[in-house]
């Protein structure tokens, strides 16, 4: 699994500069796209064609040319996620892992290739922190003060694992678990990107000790 997914971290990187390319080259022609990379690939085909949109002959070809790129990139992710699920189907510690909301296959396979069994790492908290999902620490005057999260460590899972907290975040005021009870709190202490963070951090900590501890997760 473990290939998938570094080949998979790879292709979603290079995407990921493509389409900030793209924005920064449309930019120098006065065009600006809404954020989110599903509206700028629908209005690229749209300024092709429409002959009052600036672009010169030549820049058009350019962008028809990155748009295919962007297209072959998605159709390699795809097919990589497609045999990353299947892979997840005859793993029963990915199946466990699948079972705490907000990680679905990729996330969980990816726990599983990187962590292991998570024996390396001393606990929870040991786990989060090789993530960069613990804060940092400074210390004055007596007074220990946390900052924002280190972001060291293995930035491909910690990025799965917050894109499924977000996941849980947008969903929280119709769910009744205990996770999202948890973070509807957090949210009405901090606000939803700190709590974003601290959701991130507890998933880890589940993960590490599911893995560990080889149990089942309970919702509830």
């Amino acid at each position: 699994m473990i290939l998938a997914h570094r080949i998979r971290e790879r292709n979603v990187g290079q995407r990921t500069a493509l389409i900030n390319q793209i924005r920064g080259l449309l930019s120098e022609y006065g065009v600006v796209i809404a954020q989110g990379k599903e509206r700028l690939k629908v209005a690229i085909p749209d300024l092709l064609e429409d002959p009052n949109s600036g672009l010169t002959e030549l820049a058009r070809q350019y962008f028809q040319t990155l748009l295919e790129e962007w297209q072959q990139l998605d159709v390699m992710i795809k097919n990589l996620e497609k045999n990353i699920k299947n892979q997840a189907k005859s793993n029963d510690q990915v199946h466990r892992l699948m079972g705490i909301k907000g990680v679905a296959e990729i996330t969980a396979t990816a726990a599983v290739a990187f962590a292991g069994n998570g024996a390396q790492y001393h606990n929870g908290r040991h786990f989060a922190a090789n993530l960069g999902l613990v804060p940092r620490e400074h210390s004055s005057g007596g007074k220990q003060k946390l900052g924002r999260i280190t972001k060291r460590g293995n930035s491909y899972l910690r990025r799965l694992l917050v894109q499924g907290d977000w996941s849980i975040i947008r969903h929280v005021e119709k769910s009744t678990d205990r996770m999202s009870v948890w973070a509807k709190k957090l949210i009405e202490r901090r606000g939803k990107h700190k709590a974003a963070v601290a959701v991130a951090n507890k998933l880890a900590r589940i993960i590490w000790s599911m893995l560990y501890n080889q149990t089942e997760y309970r919702a509830n």
